[in-house]
């Protein structure tokens, strides 16, 4: 996953004049701090939520693999980590709604390509218990719903009386 938010009011003329200030000093500036400890933070929960889907996504293919095995289509679905899926989908959206692929490096794009194999494997596997549980279900259409942002459906539909 991919955002780093900063803090807002960041380019506001007086903390650029701190800044210029701080930096002509040999020090940094506290917004630098702060910012670089945003980020540290997020990465920390970014890798945190990556853990727990990846977790959740091997239960899954475990739970598939055996059912497959054994014709054994009894086994429960283990509880969602709703708070993970609904983290990794939201922040994955964001990144693909502002993207601008020229202005990104490479880490951020390798990260944002990871993201999405990921969610694509998320949805690929919630499918599979998706008729049987609604939180499945609604994880597994939010989910869809991020793919199809990269590949989205033909503008060019034609309504039927417009081919008269």
């Amino acid at each position: 996953m991919t955002s780093n938010h900063g803090s807002a009011g960041a380019n506001n003329e007086s903390g650029d004049a701190k800044k210029s200030s701080d930096k002509q000093g040999g020090g940094e500036s506290k917004e630098d701090k702060e910012k670089a400890t945003s980020t540290a933070e997020e990465d920390v929960e970014n890798a945190r939520i990556s853990d727990d889907v990846d977790c959740f996504l091997a239960i899954l293919l475990s739970l598939k693999q055996n059912d497959h095995d054994h014709n054994n289509n009894d086994q429960h679905p283990p509880d969602i980590p709703q708070s993970s899926i609904d983290k990794l989908l939201s922040t994955v959206e964001l990144d693909l709604t502002k993207c601008e692929f020229e202005n990104k490096s490479d880490k951020w794009f390798v990260s944002l390509l990871d993201a999405v194999d990921r969610v694509d494997k998320l949805s690929t596997a919630l499918s599979a218990f998706s008729s049987s549980n609604d939180d499945y279900r609604n994880a597994a259409d939010h989910s869809s719903s991020v793919l199809t942002f990269l590949n989205p459906p033909s503008t060019n539909y034609c309504p039927p009386w417009n081919s008269i």
